[in-house]
């Protein structure tokens, strides 16, 4: 049972107390770094929805608050790795995102007993590059019962249309990362024909309709400001029918100043959408 009451203060204990471990998934020999927080249950047959929390571009936010809160009101949350970045092995390509993420999903199908994970209520949060992966995944045919995307990047458009930007946001992150030559040029020889395939309304309209979607956004976000990255995507999906729901907060791209308001708005909408009917 998700209990938002819990968004800001501590839960009462468990007979089996809140734990966290952490984790080292393999894909084709790169190992990636993950962590899973583990509420409290009253029983070891017990069972809690699961959030896959996927974080940005690496030297943005890793959303550990985001992480605890979810924990607290009930959820597990594993905080997936990908390659080249925060001590995962391999190198940080975009092309490869998703398939660490179905790793990771893997890693947690097996595990799903032990971590007392319910997979029928199995949700994403992705923030920016995190929130990019999301759409692409479920546009390959991944369901999942929701996804909360947090400033998604239109890493395309981003390319297209501000490839100054483009350099001199990502130059920012090459010190958290492994790439074959620690150079820009690399992510952007790794993009090279996929802009199309990953702009953000050819990714709607390939998104089943049905799934939930939250985007939330900062109105001073000049990383991927709502305009032209999520609400691209949140029109297309709208127009097809899509159950989709839009936020935009007065902050920035990594919500500093809009904290508690980004996971409350997070938080209460995965409450609602768990509590439907499968």
């Amino acid at each position: 049972m998700i209990n938002a009451q819990y968004l800001n203060i501590s839960p009462p204990a468990k007979a089996i107390p809140m734990s966290a471990r952490n984790v080292a998934v393999y894909r084709q020999g790169v190992k990636l770094l993950g962590r899973i927080l583990l509420p409290g249950f009253d029983s070891e047959e017990e069972k809690a929805p699961v959030v896959m929390l996927l974080h940005g571009f690496p030297g943005h936010e890793k959303f550990d608050d985001l992480a605890q809160a979810l924990r607290r009101c009930g959820f597990v949350v594993f905080r997936s790795g990908f390659a080249g970045c925060w001590g995962s092995s391999g190198s940080y390509q975009f092309s490869t995102l998703t398939e660490d993420l179905k790793a990771n999903l893997d890693y947690l199908k097996e595990h799903a007993g032990e971590l007392h994970a319910d997979l029928d209520n199995l949700f994403i949060i992705g923030h920016s590059m995190g929130g990019l992966t999301t759409l692409r995944a479920l546009a390959e045919g991944l369901m999942v019962k929701g996804a909360v995307l947090l400033a998604p990047c239109n890493l395309a458009r981003r390319l297209e249309d501000e490839e100054e930007k483009f350099d001199e946001v990502f130059i920012k992150a090459l010190p958290f990362i492994s790439t074959p030559n620690d150079s820009v040029d690399d992510l952007k020889e790794d993009l090279k024909g996929r802009l199309e395939d990953w702009q953000f309304a050819y990714l709607a309209e390939r998104i089943d309709p049905q799934m939930p979607l939250l985007f939330i956004g900062g109105s001073r976000d000049a990383v991927c400001p709502p305009e032209t990255h999520m609400l691209r995507a949140a029109e297309v999906l709208q127009r097809r029918g899509a159950p989709v729901s839009t936020e935009v907060l007065e902050s920035d791209h990594s919500f500093q100043d809009r904290r508690l308001e980004m996971i409350a708005l997070a938080v209460n909408w995965l409450k609602t959408i768990c509590e439907k009917k499968n």
